[in-house]
């Protein structure tokens, strides 16, 4: 056992390694102006899920210089996905966005409430906040007089922090569904057909939440507050299906 666990912990080292030298190797051919084949470590990277912000911020990098904006928005969106307050990325996105004109909702108020760089605490934070009102509460239930002024001031002092951490991952739950159009520019249509009446017309970078999928079109709620078609070939999923 301790021979395999040996190994083991050798081998994500070693590929640990390897994929750092893969990241300095791409990075050397980016500053020598090979895009193309700068990408295509990048990509294979992402492929064997060595993810981290800074790879998806290069890659980003490398699709703008190929001329693709809305795959170089797509790995910014992954890239602010790992890193909520990655500066640069935040900055090349919304350059990008104001030469493409894409398509984004307005901010809305209560976001502000919910800082996105704290997503991923949500979800802890309220189970813990959970555990602590429920051991505070046998506590009082057991009628400890002592404590029982302090630990009633945790459990209200528990119950707002946890309330709040899971109103966070619900006000962002829909995250998840975000894609991105990577294509040019697209049509919305009204209907799962090219010959259905149009609605939206969504520049590359363009952001919209995914409801549903029909065959080769996809169901979109989009910027303006519509509802529409798009076809699946023209906008990708910010997350990743292994993530």
């Amino acid at each position: 056992m301790r021979a395999a666990k040996f190994l083991l912990v050798l081998m994500i080292a070693l590929r640990a390694v390897a994929g750092a030298d893969d990241f300095e190797r791409a990075n050397a051919l980016f500053d020598e102006g090979k895009f193309t084949e700068a990408k295509q470590i990048y990509e294979q990277m992402v492929a064997e899920g060595n993810w981290s912000a800074n790879l998806f911020y290069n890659l980003g990098n490398a699709d703008f210089r190929l001329g693709a904006p809305g795959v170089a928005a797509l790995n910014y969106e992954r890239a602010l996905a790992l890193a909520p307050t990655h500066p640069e990325a935040s900055m090349n996105l919304k350059l990008l966005r104001d030469q493409t004109g894409a398509r984004v909702w307005t901010p809305i108020w209560w976001h502000r409430l919910f800082p996105r760089s704290a997503l991923r605490f949500y979800g802890v934070i309220a189970v813990v906040s959970f555990w602590v009102v429920v051991f505070c509460a046998v506590l009082i239930s057991g009628r400890r007089r002592r404590s029982g002024f302090a630990t009633a001031a945790i459990l209200c002092l528990a119950a707002l922090i946890g309330t709040h951490a899971a109103a966070g991952a619900w006000v962002w739950s829909p995250e998840n569904s975000i894609a991105i159009v990577t294509a040019r520019e697209t049509q919305a249509r009204r209907a799962p057909a090219e010959r259905a009446s149009r609605g939206e017309v969504l520049p590359a970078g363009s952001r919209v939440r995914i409801k549903s999928e029909r065959g080769e079109w996809v169901y979109c709620a989009l910027p303006g507050g519509d509802l529409g078609w798009l076809p699946s070939h023209a906008i990708e999923r910010v997350r990743l299906p292994s993530a």
